[in-house]
């Protein structure tokens, strides 16, 4: 029995982690944004509703990504395999990827349930986790990074942007004026925006790269029609930076390509 229970350590103590976290929220919020006005009304396709969660159905949904995140981690080897690919072995990158999804729903429903501005963050540096974990996951394999390489990478491009898109929250200072159309570039707006679609862009030239084997049509033209396309009220000049940054990091991709990694894409990834 202690033996079972040592080889799900890790899906138990994040189990344990979202229950203190729920009793937290039922606790904190009974005195706080149950009561008080709304800091945050973000009204995201739901009338925001009176008590401890404040768009139901926009909070709740969110648990499918704890349970993705609980499965990903139950689903962890008990003991190091021969195996080539890291994602399905005893490693810290399936840990790490399974922490991101749980991270991301349950700073979603912070976001979703209480409209406070700290719950906003919380769900941001979440999305911010799980899109970045991929991208510098595949450079990890390319390119033979070590774990400790990786985490140092990671974690520290992860901390200094969310260092500094709290600086951006609180003070939010303007970068250069008027500099598309009557629009002001802010620093949020690096943070949010601009880093938040380079993440995507580089994650889709990733994978053109892995399932065509390097072709760079294909890593060209999927992140700049990706961009052109399902960008909403994204300013011209966004796009045209982004998509200079696309092409460049597509042809030095292209170029200094590393070591491949197979990936199978039937049929799971055209399901996805």
């Amino acid at each position: 029995m202690l033996h079972k229970l040592a080889s799900k350590k890790e899906f138990y103590l994040a189990l344990f982690s979202i229950f203190i976290l729920s009793v937290m929220y039922v606790v904190i919020g009974l005195s706080t944004w149950a009561v008080n006005p709304i800091e945050s009304p973000l009204e995201f396709c739901e009338k925001i509703a009176d008590g401890l969660v404040k768009e139901p159905m926009n909070s709740f949904s969110n648990l499918s990504y704890i349970i993705v995140g609980l499965v990903i981690l139950w689903n962890i080897p008990a003991t190091k395999l021969d195996v080539p690919n890291p994602m399905i072995n005893r490693s810290m990158y399936p840990l790490l990827y399974g922490l991101g999804s749980i991270y991301i729903g349950v700073g979603s429903f912070a976001m979703h349930g209480t409209n406070t501005h700290w719950g906003g963050s919380m769900d941001w540096t979440g999305m911010l986790f799980f899109i970045s974990f991929p991208v510098f996951y595949n450079l990890s394999r390319e390119y033979e990074w070590s774990d400790g390489y990786f985490s140092i990478v990671f974690f520290g491009v992860f901390f200094l942007t969310v260092i500094v898109d709290t600086f951006a929250v609180i003070s939010n200072p303007i970068l250069i004026e008027d500099y598309s159309g009557t629009k002001n570039l802010r620093l949020q707006h690096l943070t949010r925006d601009y880093l938040w679609s380079l993440y995507i862009g580089i994650w889709i030239i990733q994978e053109a790269k892995n399932v065509t084997g390097n072709n760079l049509l294909w890593m060209l033209s999927l992140p700049l029609v990706a961009c052109l396309t399902l960008s909403v009220g994204a300013p011209l000049t966004q796009l045209v930076v982004l998509c200079i940054l696309f092409a460049s990091i597509a042809i030095l991709s292209h170029l200094k390509s590393g070591l491949p990694i197979v990936r199978k894409a039937t049929p799971s990834l055209w399901l996805g």
